[in-house]
């Protein structure tokens, strides 16, 4: 008798990522093991595995959470698919996504009590309370900011200016305003930082 696969499932998170599930039904335990299954959930990040369960020959069940590397306790198949749900919403922190919208106090309260009581990840917001202050504080030269900086990491004035080739004294107070209403952070070196890898920006234009 040959394995035979049971099941190979593949989801893409983005346009940089995806998660996979393989799981075959093996006529005799892999050396490490004591069922009949042979495994693979994988989390993978710009061509890396990031996150993946697996039951290598020799190895017998085991995780690998970057380059670390731990034992870990089978349960059973259906088990699994949780494993699998954990690892799209892993993907969702390493992706690390704000929505940028318009958005009140008694909004950002309920999404606030909301995470409190069902212990569910509500993500990201920047909110402004009207269209108008958004598109007074996002001008089109500070998105291109926003736009350069996100996941590019902790960066100085001087490198934003020159990778949007302006000036860096018109940069710094763009910068200066974008630190002020909370869309930049300051790093304890001086550097400035945008600490998301996407921006997905929602609201809704309403008749007056």
């Amino acid at each position: 008798m040959k394995a035979e696969l049971l099941i190979k499932e593949r989801l893409t998170q983005c346009e940089n990522s995806f998660a996979e599930l393989v799981l075959w039904r093996v006529p005799v335990p892999v050396n490490g093991s004591e069922h009949a299954f042979k495994y693979r959930l994988s989390f993978v990040v710009d061509g890396a595995c990031v996150l993946r369960y697996d039951n290598e020959a020799g190895k017998g069940d085991h995780k690998h959470v970057g380059d670390i590397e731990t034992p870990y306790v089978f349960e059973s198949p259906a088990a699994y698919w949780l494993i699998f749900g954990t690892m799209l919403k892993f993907g969702e922190r390493i992706m690390n996504e704000v929505t940028i919208g318009i958005s009140n106090i008694a909004e950002a309260s309920e999404r606030f009590i909301s995470a409190w009581e069902t212990d569910q990840p509500k993500g990201a917001h920047i909110g402004f309370e009207s269209e108008e202050q958004l598109w007074k504080t996002l001008t089109l030269k500070r998105w291109q900011i926003l736009k350069i900086m996100t996941g590019a990491g902790e960066l100085t004035i001087r490198e934003v200016a020159r990778r949007i080739g302006r000036d860096v004294k018109a940069v710094h107070g763009d910068v200066k305003i974008l630190l002020n209403c909370g869309l930049l952070d300051k790093t304890d070196n001086g550097k400035v930082l945008f600490p998301y890898d996407a921006v997905h920006v929602d609201f809704k234009l309403r008749a007056a």
